[in-house]
């Protein structure tokens, strides 16, 4: 008789609710295990706010920046239009408001080919992997506007070149549509698909 087979596991989707309060009880480790087995970074509460928001309003800087670190968009709004930065603003948490702001300096100079802006926000801390309006990243930014030494700097600083916009359009995508060879390759050898 041969031994029973052993049932295959398939693994419980993790339910990424559960990553908003423990952002908000600035619970790290929780949330990086949350964040492991593959909760969404920008999964919205009822009300429309997410852990981001969540860990601007209860002051804990080092929750944020691993949300940002894994993608969280610093511009998604409440339901009733309230953001991650509004929430540090309005609460003076300012170690949260700088992380914030950095992301929205290094994603706007990206866009506009501003190296020395780009170098100083990222030597300062910012999170290369954040996101901001229409889920744009520093690196896509960078690739739409044809910045071949900011691509250079931010995939050296661990820039994820899988990320992909809220229209799909990723890094490679665009620097193909705008046919800038030195960039696609740079994306490409860093593993981009």
């Amino acid at each position: 008789q041969p031994p029973a087979a052993t049932p295959i596991q398939t693994p419980t989707p993790v339910d990424s609710s559960i990553l908003i309060p423990a952002a908000a009880a600035g619970d790290i480790v929780k949330v990086k295990q949350l964040l492991t087995d593959g909760a969404d970074v920008n999964v919205r509460g009822a009300s429309g706010n997410t852990a981001l928001m969540e860990a601007a309003y209860g002051d804990h800087p080092e929750v944020a920046r691993l949300l940002l670190d894994k993608g969280a968009n610093i511009a998604l709004k409440k339901n009733d239009g309230e953001t991650a930065i509004s929430f540090a603003r309005h609460k003076n948490h300012k170690e949260v408001a700088a992380l914030l702001d950095q992301v929205d300096q290094l994603i706007t100079a990206s866009g506009k080919g501003d190296l020395k802006t780009v170098t100083e926000v990222i030597d300062q801390g910012a999170s290369v992997n954040a996101r901001g309006e229409g889920g744009r990243t520093a690196l896509t930014e960078a690739a739409f506007g044809g910045h071949v030494e900011i691509v250079k700097l931010l995939l050296e600083r661990g820039a994820d070149v899988a990320a992909k916009k809220e229209d799909g359009a990723t890094a490679l995508s665009i620097s193909r549509g705008a046919t800038n060879q030195r960039i696609t390759s740079m994306l490409i050898e860093k593993g981009a698909k």
